[in-house]
């Protein structure tokens, strides 16, 4: 009987020794990871609005067309809540004002005393997209005041 206890420890042995190195070769799926840039990152309100750049890309750089932003409170309150900023089916890029003034896209209103603050920019893939978000940049605004 325990010569049968040995031949089927050494036999699991070898086979789990065998099997672990397959598993490693084993193809991941390939999952798409969506993040923005913004150009620039910081803005100065020196004469009112300021026109910010945000481009929604793949990891690999790859565009991504008709992503949603959503532009929300940092540290900085803006003046008509979050604001929803569609991409578009034909470009992966999308120019916003960014200032004081109620003309701007996207009207930011400082707190007394407050000289610097963030807004946030969430996005959202496409609808026919199943990729991952990876990265949620912020947009630093300075009132030079």
């Amino acid at each position: 009987m325990p010569f049968c206890v040995v031949i089927a420890v050494v036999v699991g042995a070898t086979t789990v020794g065998l099997l672990f190195p397959m598993l490693g070769e084993l193809d991941e799926p390939d999952e798409a990871f969506v993040t923005a840039t913004v150009e620039p990152e910081t803005v100065t309100l020196k004469d009112g609005n300021e026109t910010v750049t945000i481009t929604v890309e793949t990891t690999d750089g790859e565009p991504v067309r008709g992503a949603s932003l959503v532009l929300s409170d940092g540290s900085l309150p803006l003046a008509d809540g979050p604001h929803q900023i569609e991409v578009g089916p034909d470009s992966n890029e999308v120019s916003i004002d960014i200032g004081h003034i109620d003309s701007a896209a996207v009207p930011v209103r400082f707190r007394e005393g407050q000289h610097r603050g963030t807004v946030q920019v969430g996005i959202r893939p496409p609808p026919d997209s199943e990729a991952a978000v990876v990265d949620e940049p912020e947009i630093t605004v300075v009132d030079p005041g």
